[in-house]
């Protein structure tokens, strides 16, 4: 290792970073000094693309694997050192410590490559003024630049155009983190479509859910609702989800729910009915299937070929089924895209 990089942390170690104001700004100011360092050593590593001698697909790969960033701190690295290596003047000023490692990074994020032409011609000037900017000054005075930069450009490139994104990264454990953006209409879609598929919280939950916890659970419930009610185009035959259709008599699907729900006795049942409010035919059918029950094979159902099922296996196939028009008749399609259609 570098002798310098050895000798500055020893220096870290050596350090005791008093509690008080000026010392805790000196210190941030002399870690974004260091910070600038960083970004200017990952730009040429990344322009030599040596990341690739380790495996790594990028550079903001091989900073989550050797560096043991975030994606999204990788992410921020990286864009900051490719623009910083096109604007040497704002670098210089960012190593000198004259503009901060925050107003660096708000740089970053508001300099796409179609504005890096118009702005290495004024980046001098605006690094010299920028020391005496806070983070709200910087905040305000880059918008109204860009504004009239994207004005005296004839037309942005279409890819460089705001779309909605998503990415799905694949963590350990069995986990994935979602993340993305979402633009104009997507965004109202996306929101209402959760909105319309949450839920409150119910006797059923062990605990009160947070909102991102009740967030995700309505997304999975899109999903699944996709997953089951989605019918492969004609024109774009690939592959069908499996399928398997079973006939089941009315009074056997009732014994089935009934099993489902632990209800096994007139009292129960009638607990059941007194808390649940129905109409009459549906009672009738509860009571029918409570009669089923108790007969042998009640709950059964058979294949489109003429096959009997065990009750057991019926209940299994139709734990998640719900309701789907087949013909004439009702039907139920199971998330596990078992059909059903149902007698009587």
């Amino acid at each position: 290792m570098d002798g310098g990089v050895l000798r500055l942390g020893e220096a870290i170690e050596a350090l005791d970073v008093p509690i008080e104001r000026d010392a805790i700004v000196a210190a941030i100011a002399q870690r974004d000094r260091l910070d600038a360092k960083i970004t200017a050593a990952v730009a040429a590593y990344d322009a030599a693309e040596l990341w690739d001698a380790d495996g790594a697909t990028s550079m903001t790969r091989w900073l989550v694997a050797e560096c043991r960033m975030s994606d999204s701190m990788a992410r921020r690295q990286v864009r900051a050192a490719k623009r910083l290596a096109a604007l040497p003047a704002m670098a210089a000023a960012y190593a000198a410590g004259a503009v901060s490692g925050g107003q660096v990074d708000l740089l970053a994020k508001a300099v796409k490559p179609r504005h890096l032409e118009l702005f290495a011609d004024i980046e001098a000037g605006m690094a010299s003024t920028w020391r005496w900017l806070d983070i709200e000054g910087t905040t305000t005075v880059l918008p109204d630049w860009f504004t009239k930069a994207d004005a005296l450009i004839e037309q942005p490139p279409e890819e460089e155009s705001r779309r909605s994104f998503v990415h799905l990264d694949e963590l350990l454990d069995d986990r994935s983190r979602l993340r993305g953006e979402l633009v104009g209409d997507d965004r109202a879609i996306v929101a209402d479509a959760l909105r319309l598929a949450g839920r409150s919280d119910d006797d059923c939950d062990l605990r009160r859910r947070t909102r991102a916890e009740r967030l995700a659970d309505a997304l999975v419930e899109l999903c699944a609702r996709f997953l089951r009610d989605h019918d492969t185009p004609k024109a774009h035959p690939g592959r069908q989800r499996p399928g398997v259709n079973v006939v089941i008599d009315a009074a056997d699907l009732a014994a089935t729910t009934l099993r489902q729900l632990g209800i096994t006795s007139t009292d129960a049942l009638d607990a059941y009915l007194d808390a649940h409010p129905t109409t009459a035919a549906e009672r009738a059918w509860y009571q029918t299937g409570l009669q089923r029950q108790h007969e042998p094979d009640g709950g059964g159902a058979t294949t489109l070929s003429g096959h009997d099922i065990s009750p057991a296996l019926a209940a299994a196939f139709c734990c998640d089924a719900t309701p789907s028009p087949s013909g004439e008749r009702r039907g139920w399609r199971s998330s596990g895209g078992h059909g059903w259609r149902r007698r009587g």
